[in-house]
């Protein structure tokens, strides 16, 4: 028995795959490109915080997996993103809370589910009414379609993040989509003008708000983009400083060198950073810093003496903070902070209650606006529309109650400890992981007190950081593919 050499396979096959790995990539460029354009695009129309836009922009992810399937149809041969095993239990968390909600709007249930809306509805109606567990099963419907989009986004950016290029693509992407919004909203402030996009403002008047209509989630976006942007800085600083061709004993090119290589990052680190202390969000500008702590601290203790670089830089920003926001952002704290606090826990205080009525069943997924009403104590009676808890973690276990929620914070926590894993095991690319942690950080202190994670813009940013950092977490990367099949050894004899 000999081993033959031989082409495989034969002419016809090999051009028939080289015409399916063409196809193939054309379709991974279009899915990459959509992707960034689709995360880059949907702060436009008012954070797509309106039926139109959200349900655009979950028919652009939608398309965009289409694309993606496609792609990894025609191109089973090529390299392995990553392993389905990497991510199965995020995925079947995923797929147990998407199912529950879909429950939630079903009909046919047990009378003992039903959300006890529906009987009191009948009564006043005078007709027997099909039962469901949720209060307004559109609403939970629709709330259900944007959380698949997130999770869209997310597993696009999982599996094209694998690839050092397109993940070093889709990060940029969202510092640069970040200091394009921060500019327009700066233009608008300075130049007097009380408008977002073509609408007369009708809410927060002398704040930076962006395309987007509360402060807040302004905050929440361009933090998550001051991060990343900060990221990029600190790397830059690295490499040019250990840069081999840098040339020594010169300070005055050393200096030249240096800033030719940051000054990008530099200038979106400070439009920024004004753009977020001319919000005025206070909450937005607290969990930016805890973004950025938790950044510095984590590239201390995962790189040693060079990861420094992160936390001077964190400190200088912090200390920016402090020192330019003292005279803008904390009056509001001693003008009416307490007032706002004083409704805020009268807030919280009737969401509890809401969640003890019905804790493991909740009132249904999105309609918290409709059950809500139900708790109103009466020194909230005159506070008009209360559409949102301004906690996002009490507001999710009102609607899907606590066993939900306890899922969605372990499937959070699995994600987020997996980058932190990363950080530990990467030798490269660990800025992904990093950023992802830190963004996970600022966003979940900032939904303590806020619902910015419930703008669609700012979740499928998040959705694509987390994403990344999560491809980016496990140790390798595959190998480029080759237009050419390759050379086999086949046995043969002899």
């Amino acid at each position: 028995m000999t081993t033959a050499t031989v082409d495989a396979p034969p002419a016809r096959d090999r051009s028939s795959r080289s015409s399916r790995f063409s196809l193939s990539r054309l379709l991974q460029a279009l899915t990459l490109h959509g992707l960034v354009w689709t995360v880059a695009l949907a702060p436009l129309p008012l954070g797509s915080n309106r039926p139109g836009s959200w349900s655009l922009l979950c028919l652009a992810v939608g398309v965009l997996l289409v694309l993606w399937a496609l792609a990894r149809s025609l191109d089973r041969g090529g390299p392995s993103r990553l392993g389905a095993r990497c991510y199965a239990w995020p995925a079947a968390a995923m797929a147990a809370l998407l199912a529950w909600f879909a429950l939630q709007a079903a009909t046919g249930l047990p009378a003992a589910l039903h959300h006890p809306a529906w009987a009191w509805a009948g009564a006043q109606l005078g007709v027997d009414l099909p039962g469901h567990i949720s209060s307004d099963p559109q609403a939970t419907l629709t709330a259900t379609m944007r959380l698949t989009a997130y999770a869209g986004v997310f597993f696009l950016a999982m599996h094209l993040g694998r690839e050092r290029g397109q993940a070093r693509i889709l990060l940029i992407s969202v510092a640069v989509a970040a200091v394009a919004y921060a500019i327009y909203g700066l233009a608008i402030s300075y130049s007097g003008s009380n408008t977002i996009l073509w609408y007369e403002r009708w809410a927060y008047a002398g704040s930076l708000t962006s395309s987007f209509v509360n402060r807040n989630s302004f905050a929440t976006y361009a933090g998550c983009g001051l991060v990343v942007a900060f990221a990029l800085l600190a790397r830059a600083v690295a490499r040019a400083r250990d840069d081999e061709n840098m040339p020594h004993g010169r300070s005055d090119l050393v200096l030249e060198r240096l800033v030719a290589r940051t000054w990008l990052p530099a200038i979106a680190v400070i439009v920024l950073t004004a753009a977020l202390l001319a919000s005025h969000s206070r909450a937005g500008l607290a969990a930016t810093a805890v973004g950025l702590v938790v950044m510095a601290m984590l590239a201390l203790k995962g790189q040693g003496g060079r990861g420094r670089r992160y936390w001077l830089l964190a400190a200088a920003l912090l200390a920016a903070v402090v020192a330019v926001g003292e005279g803008t952002v904390f009056q509001r704290i001693e003008s009416g902070g307490m007032d706002a606090l004083g409704n805020r826990l009268l807030l919280y205080r009737d969401v509890v209650a809401g969640i003890a009525e019905r804790p493991w069943l909740g009132h249904g997924y999105g309609a918290f606006e409709t059950a809500f009403e139900r708790f109103r104590s009466p020194p909230l009676l005159d506070a008009g529309v209360i559409d949102k808890a301004h906690n996002s973690y009490l507001e999710f276990a009102f609607e899907a109650g606590l066993p939900a929620l306890a899922l969605l914070l372990v499937l959070l926590a699995s994600i987020v400890k997996r980058c932190l894993r990363g950080l530990a095991v990467r030798r490269r690319n660990h800025i992904y992981p990093l950023v992802a942690v830190a963004a996970a950080s600022l966003v979940g202190v900032h939904a303590l007190v806020d619902f910015s994670l419930q703008i669609p813009a700012v979740a499928v940013q998040f959705a694509l950081l987390l994403g990344l950092g999560f491809a980016q977490a496990f140790p390798g990367e595959p190998p480029a593919a080759r237009p050419g099949p390759p050379r086999q050894s086949v046995p043969g004899a002899g």
